[in-house]
């Protein structure tokens, strides 16, 4: 669920759905080309690695994109009203053992991931939105 002012939410969930179908693209491309030889599990882990590297080179860029504080605290006024038992998501950590280079290529190709305005958008066609 994304919750946000005027647009914004529809924006982020499109950019979400976006960012998220280059990032699966990306990790099945890096398994085919890198990982063909590991085993499922080590396979999985160093996957997940590389979209870790992914996910911090993009996140890095759309942080301009943040919302102002007097954004934050509308919205922060509203979740805490309507959703009263709202808590923080725990992710798990399935890395067993740290491969940087998986994370450093991932970050590296996460520099070409791309946003598209939306139909009937002001401005270019097409976005980058990584460091390339």
């Amino acid at each position: 669920m994304f919750i946000g002012i005027g647009p914004k939410a529809e924006v982020a969930s499109y950019a979400f759905g976006v960012l998220l179908r280059q990032c699966k693209a990306e990790r099945a491309k890096h398994i085919k080309t890198k990982l063909k030889r590991c085993k499922p599990a080590t396979k999985t882990q160093r996957a997940d690695e590389f979209c870790t590297g992914w996910v911090f080179s993009v996140a890095s860029t759309i942080r301009t994109f943040a919302r102002s504080e007097e954004d934050t605290a509308i919205i922060n006024a509203y979740t805490d009203k309507r959703f009263t038992g709202l808590g923080t998501l725990k992710a798990s950590d399935r890395s067993g053992s740290r491969d940087y280079g998986d994370a450093m290529h991932g970050h590296l190709a996460g520099r070409n991931a791309r946003l598209d305005h939306g139909v009937g958008a002001v401005g270019g066609a097409q976005e980058r939105i990584g460091h390339g």
